[in-house]
């Protein structure tokens, strides 16, 4: 029986998510976590708020959206994947 062999996708570029201005101005931190659809071009192809602060939604799966990955490959080819994601806004002190 032959085994298949997966390789999962790799992040290679990922732009850090704007802070919003509310949540600059309010002293707002959260985390946020998203799911993401990766192609097999490595694009990513869209984004889904698992959970986390509504104010952080919008920057989040904006930033991710402009994320690049080495896409993940079954046997050497080339698949669409899902990869899970966690986003933690802090101000700096």
């Amino acid at each position: 029986p032959s085994v298949s062999h997966l390789v999962p996708s790799k992040l290679l570029q990922s732009p850090a998510p704007v802070y919003p201005e509310t949540a600059k101005r309010f002293h707002m931190t959260g985390t946020v976590m998203l799911s993401a659809k990766i192609g097999a071009d490595g694009k990513v192809k869209s984004v889904t708020i698992v959970k986390g602060p509504a104010v952080f939604h919008a920057s989040a799966a904006s930033a991710v959206k402009s994320w690049r990955y080495r896409p993940a490959t079954l046997d050497g080819q080339p698949i669409e994947s899902t990869a899970e994601i966690t986003l933690n806004f802090a101000l700096p002190h």
